[in-house]
């Protein structure tokens, strides 16, 4: 179960790492219940990633990138969604 008190909010600037440049990105920052519940064999975050990758985004929200195919890229070429588990 995901806890979350806060919206998603839209930042302007530096892009998080590994990318380079200064663009407008989301972030949505959250908690889950219990520990290593996205775990997939060595990856902390793997299952999240399996299933977020493909979902269809809504494209155009004053966004200053255009998506090829308007869905979050979680895994091989072309990634445009970061997931990092934060400590």
């Amino acid at each position: 179960m995901v806890i979350s008190d806060k919206s998603p909010k839209i930042e302007e600037g530096r892009l998080p790492e590994p990318w380079t440049g200064k663009a407008r990105h989301w972030v949505y920052d959250f908690e889950v219940e219990r520990f290593n519940v996205f775990d997939k064999d060595d990856e902390p975050m793997g299952l999240l990633l399996d299933d977020l990758d493909g979902v269809p985004i809504i494209d155009g929200l004053n966004n200053s990138t255009d998506f090829d195919i308007p869905v979050f890229k979680t895994r091989g070429k072309k990634i445009n969604t970061l997931v990092q588990k934060l400590e």
